[in-house]
């Protein structure tokens, strides 16, 4: 069973969309995320270790290869004073590209997300995309500019388990992770308007040397749709995100503290 897995399974082409994200055309998943995924049980949906969640604060710096291309911010707090029971992601980063990501959550087994704003710029183009989630359904607009096209607007429903693509980060952390494991939940893409899967494959115990020191870390090989990401999980609390490299186009982003 096993060799026929190995021999269907076709040759991989990542490129880079106009997201700056990284994609792969191929119909069926790399090797060891295949064989994973059939040999070792998935994460139940939505069940998120929430209890964990903090108001926090880390910094990180962005590297292409070797050069410093900018920096990242990733803060969480609550988005009411005095209240931790709705709460305020945001993910920012300067640079050779900006993004700035904010998500309101509920601090719930399913980080049920309530609203969120994305935007992102790379030289002159811009895209900007306001979502707000309301029983059962995702309603957002996407602004993209310099484009003659006018916004596009979208609504669909959504199961009760899906998670913002902008708290994608957060909900990797917060996941049961174990060696071997396979953690998988819906994605809304809100800059398609649409939902996909989250799947990410624990490989390995690994130490990472970063700036900030070195960490025992979780290894993640992670796909959100047929965006491919490397994530480095503190193995111990409060399992920060301490390395993430997008092999691709060889961005690495690394914990500075």
């Amino acid at each position: 069973m096993i060799k026929l897995l190995l021999s269907n399974v076709q040759k991989i082409v990542i490129f880079v969309d106009d997201w700056g994200e990284m994609k792969t055309n191929a119909r069926t998943k790399p090797v060891p995320f295949l064989l994973a995924a059939i040999l070792f049980p998935a994460l139940v949906q939505g069940q998120f270790r929430y209890l964990e969640i903090m108001p926090q604060a880390a910094q990180y710096e962005i590297y292409v290869g070797n050069r410093l291309i900018g920096e990242a911010s990733l803060i969480i707090r609550p988005q009411r004073p005095g209240s931790l029971d709705t709460l305020l992601f945001r993910w920012k980063t300067e640079g050779l590209f900006q993004q700035d990501i904010r998500v309101a959550f509920l601090r719930a087994p399913n980080l049920k997300p309530l609203w969120s704003k994305f935007h992102s710029q790379r030289g002159t183009i811009r895209t900007s995309v306001t979502t707000q989630y309301r029983q059962g359904k995702a309603q957002g607009t996407i602004v993209r500019k310099p484009s003659k096209s006018k916004p596009r607007r979208f609504g669909i429903s959504v199961p009760d388990t899906v998670v913002d693509i902008g708290l994608v980060r957060l909900a990797v952390r917060l996941a049961p992770l174990a060696v071997n494991r396979v953690v998988k939940f819906p994605v809304l893409d809100v800059r398609e308007g649409r939902v996909v899967s989250g799947k990410g494959w624990v490989s390995r115990l690994v130490d990472v040397q970063v700036p900030a020191g070195t960490f025992r870390c979780y290894r993640v090989e992670m796909f959100t749709g047929l965006a491919q990401e490397i994530d480095f999980i503190e193995a111990r609390p409060p399992h920060r995100l301490v390395r993430q490299i997008f092999p691709a186009v060889d961005v690495d982003i690394r914990l500075v503290k």
